[in-house]
């Protein structure tokens, strides 16, 4: 079912609003090579941003997602990164102007590019 026939089918009630949300969600996925998926549409269903587990990812990987991800996005939380591999995550931050959060002892950065509102 395309974007078109999923908006036709809620209007008509042949779907249910979660089932179209569902459905929808599929649009949000972007392959990056055979490394990696996205899930674009991330923050604006969950609420939260793209999350990317960098325990079993090499570094170069690594810096690939998360430049495509905030080509999309405005943040991406980056999970369980190596300890050989943080401060480089951080340096690559930097260089490409990336902002980043961190917090006391922790193996997570949130990486963005605009100042981060509040949310709930």
């Amino acid at each position: 079912m395309n974007i078109e026939q999923i908006f036709q089918s809620l209007q008509k009630g042949k779907i249910s609003p979660s089932r179209a949300k569902k459905l929808l969600s599929l649009y949000s996925i972007e392959k990056i090579g055979n490394i990696a998926q996205i899930d674009t549409g991330r923050r604006n269903r969950k609420g939260i941003p793209e999350v990317i587990f960098a325990e079993r990812k090499h570094l170069l990987d690594l810096k690939k997602i998360i430049k495509k991800t905030l080509s999309k996005n405005n943040e991406v939380l980056v999970s369980r990164i190596k300890q050989k591999d943080y401060a480089k995550i951080l340096e690559f931050s930097k260089k490409n102007k990336y902002k980043i959060k961190k917090g006391k002892n922790t193996t997570a950065l949130l990486i963005y590019k605009k100042i981060l509102k509040n949310r709930r």
